[in-house]
């Protein structure tokens, strides 16, 4: 480098400062960039506190004893050192930069002196365009013959590289040893609990883990608790890149809670030593799938029946259906089912009343899609359907109907003002029903003085409700009421209302039942129709079931059951659903009677086995049981009454059914077991003939359904199961006394009220234990989770 003679002497003293301290620096440095490089790659993790801090202090006093050395050995450069090296690196003789201070001492008055003097200095200044000055040569090879500068440095780059955006942290914990104690009583208890829609039971550990144990499998989003015993200092549960810190519950133990989301294994440490470290292998959650199971059907009055088929690996929580027309955006969705997040599989159907819908009789495409706990959606292919419509045989009913889709359509008021005034300007075609006029001439008013744009589709609403009231008369108002009810339940049970409003949504849809059925057989009576046909695909349908199902539903919202509360409901909407589809049917032979008489005496006896197995349990569970000489007369006199339903039987039908042999059986069984006094070895032989008792009526039905057809109300198809009866004084419309039915529901397995009784128990105590502030807090925590599940 070349310039002035003071920027090149001034360059020249930094070079000499620079040559004199970088070697006195570089221990200094040297003892630091080791220092880092071992924090950064994290090796002080498996030290001790004690030894940590040992070398913590090595490190301190290598650094004091390089910058004493340094302090010692540092001599700061004088200005004549950085021209004698200016000189030195130009190659300039005699000096010039270190004579520039010279003065003339002798012979100031000789002229030939002072002559000389001023080519002297001429000279001296000529010399300056050659001065240059070299790069610094502080001479490490010399000090650093082995290169251990160049190890420090490829040691710090390692460093940051394993470090990464942990460097900082790694740093700060280098700087602070870890003093905690790990104590001869050290363990280690951990929970994993997997989300709750998956339905799987918490997993736990109270040992450590051993050298060969398999991973755990942890759904992702599983939430732990570890708790640590034996421990004082601030341990931590590190999971994947996470560090969560263990809180104090006093003492040498601590909690942490935390979510697993990602990672390969859970690492309980203190400071640098590892405590325990569980292998985990994490499940994901994969999509639903869903397909239709077959093509939609027409289901009758507008209704649209969807067969569908799902799965999913921890449960189907919600089915819907997708309407769009062909080529459309707007899309439209239906709830089919909910199903509750433990369902795996799922092939079942749903009806979906789109009578009153804009697009019923229009062509349309749906997609089913399927739900589940993490809302995970799938979806089934599209199909193109035409959406059913309702015809109705009034002819003002369809006359409506066809106003409304026009309006609907087009959105022209004139038309449906005119048409409406020819309806009303004759009353007498719709049988003069003061309601239905009154609607109309109130829909006709709206459509010429209403201007806001949503009183289209109130009148399209009055028109409906108009049209259903001439065609079905009071009936179809009241099937409405009992789907709105119905619908409500469903609602109220999904988002987990309180059990207060379920009873009253129960309460509601009793009475909209049994409004239901007083119309049905005011219908009947004006028909003259003794029984009424369910439609072939109907299950068994029994009116005291339907209501005791209502209970049922009660008792299971209120214990946090909703699941099952969910599938009874499913199994109670079916039902009603045949039973609106149920049409009146002709007179009965003598030979249906007898079947139909033959099968309530069957049914009763079934629910004489069910009280007399209820009271069996409570006399065997009494202190000092009496005797249950009364049992085995009861159980004696079913039996007698059993073999007289077979015999009558057997002479309508030709044979009996295998399953009503064997109840026989078991309640002679039970009948000796009670005469011993032995109430408890009793029980499973009643159990069995209650069970058989189903059996044997679900066959009995059959084989009647099979020979004695529809005239009955019997489906026609193989297997399945119809009610018969006929009306008569003080019966239903299916022939049936207050109190008869047909068997029990073998889908949904609902408790005995003892269980309920004891559950409903065992939930108010958890209750009352979690608001006790003197219990542990682990206890607390743990009865927590458990209200949370259920």
């Amino acid at each position: 480098m070349s310039r002035g003679p003071k920027g090149l002497l001034a360059l020249a003293w930094l070079a000499l400062l620079w040559e004199r301290l970088w070697p006195l620096v570089w221990p200094v440095v040297g003892v630091l960039g080791l220092f880092v490089a071992l924090a950064l790659a994290d090796l002080f993790a498996a030290l001790s506190g004690l030894a940590h801090s040992l070398i913590l202090g090595l490190f301190g006093l290598a650094l004091l004893a390089a910058l004493g050395w340094g302090w010692r050995n540092f001599r700061r450069p004088l200005a004549q050192a950085a021209a004698r090296r200016l000189e030195t690196d130009s190659g300039l003789a005699h000096r010039p930069l270190s004579e520039a201070d010279d003065r003339l001492a002798a012979g100031a008055d000789d002229p030939l002196a002072r002559e000389l003097w001023v080519r002297n200095e001429v000279r001296r200044r000529a010399l300056f365009a050659r001065l240059r000055l070299d790069w610094p040569r502080p001479g490490m090879v010399r000090i650093d013959p082995w290169g251990i500068r160049a190890l420090v440095v490829l040691a710090l780059a390692l460093g940051l590289g394993i470090g990464g955006p942990a460097a900082p942290e790694r740093l700060a914990r280098a700087l602070a040893p870890e003093f905690g104690v790990v104590g001869a009583e050290f363990a280690l208890s951990l929970w994993i609990t997997p989300p709750a829609y998956t339905g799987l039971a918490p997993i736990a550990r109270e040992r450590l883990p051993q050298p060969g144990d398999p991973p755990l499998a942890v759904p992702v989003g599983s939430a732990v608790l570890a708790v640590l015993h034996g421990v004082e200092g601030k341990p931590d549960l590190r999971i994947a890149d996470k560090r969560l810190a263990f809180s104090p519950l006093g003492g040498a133990s601590h909690r942490a809670e935390g979510v697993i989301e990602e990672g390969s294994e859970l690492i309980a440490a203190l400071g640098r030593r590892v405590l325990a470290r569980y292998p985990i292998r994490l499940v994901a959650d994969q999509p639903p799938s869903v397909a239709f199971a077959k093509p939609p059907d027409d289901g009758g009055k507008g209704r649209l029946r969807i067969a569908f088929k799902a799965a999913d690996d921890y449960g189907v929580v919600e089915l819907l259906a997708v309407i769009r027309r062909p080529g459309g955006a707007e899309a439209q969705e239906f709830s089919l089912a909910k199903p509750g997040p433990r369902e795996t599989k799922i092939e079942s159907a749903a009806t979906l009343d789109l009578a009153a819908h804009s697009w019923a009789g229009l062509a349309v495409e749906m997609t089913l899609l399927a739900k589940d706990g993490a809302g995970q959606l799938g979806s089934s292919e599209p199909i193109e359907l035409v959406l059913p419509e309702r015809r109705f045989n009034h002819p003002v009913a369809a006359a409506l109907a066809k106003l409304r889709k026009e309006l609907l359509a087009s959105g022209e008021r004139r038309p449906a003002i005119e048409g409406l005034l020819d309806i009303l300007s004759r009353p007498d075609r719709f049988g003069g029903d003061r309601v239905a006029f009154l609607a109309l001439s109130v829909a006709r008013w709206r459509l010429l003085r209403d201007a806001r744009g949503e009183a289209m589709a109130e009148v399209a609403e009055l028109l409906w409700q108009s049209a259903l009231r001439i065609e079905d008369g009071t009936l179809g108002g009241a099937e409405l009421r009992l789907a709105d009810a119905e619908r409500a339940l469903r609602e109220a049970i999904d988002r987990n209302a309180p059990a207060d409003e379920i009873e009253r949504l129960a309460a509601e849809l009793r009475r909209a039942l049994d409004e239901f059925l007083a119309e049905m057989a005011r219908r009947m009576a004006r028909e003259g129709a003794e029984t009424m046909m369910l439609p072939p695909d109907a299950e068994t349908l029994d009116l005291e079931s339907l209501r005791d199902r209502l209970g049922d539903l009660e008792d299971l919202a209120r214990l946090g059951a909703r699941d099952q509360a969910r599938q009874l409901l499913d199994r109670l909407a079916r039902d009603l659903d045949a039973l609106r589809r149920a049409r009146p049917a002709g007179p009965l032979s003598a030979e249906q009677r007898q079947a139909a008489e033959l099968g309530r005496a069957l049914d009763r006896l079934r629910r004489a086995q069910q009280e007399l197995l209820d009271r069996t349990l409570r006399r065997s569970q009494e202190a000092n049981p009496r005797s249950p000489q009364d049992l085995a007369e009861e159980q004696a006199k079913l039996r007698k009454e059993l073999g007289e339903a077979m015999r009558q039987l057997g002479d309508l039908m030709g044979e009996i059914p295998e399953a009503l042999g064997e109840a026989e059986r078991a309640m002679r069984e039970a009948e000796g077991q009670l005469g011993r006094g032995a109430p408890g070895q009793a029980l499973a032989p009643e159990r069995r003939a209650l069970e058989k008792l189903g059996q044997g009526l679900g066959q009995a039905m059959n084989q009647m359904g099979m020979q004695f057809g529809q005239g009955l109300g019997l489906g026609l198809g193989q297997g399945q199961r119809g009610r018969m009866g006929r009306q008569g004084p003080g019966t239903d419309p299916f022939g049936r006394q207050p109190g008869q039915g047909a068997g029990d529901d073998d889908r949904v397995k609902v408790p005995p009220p003892d269980a309920i009784g004891r559950a409903r128990e065992i939930l108010e105590e958890l209750r009352r234990r979690a608001g006790e502030p003197h219990r542990p807090a682990l206890e607390r925590d743990y009865i927590e989770r458990l209200l949370r599940r259920f």
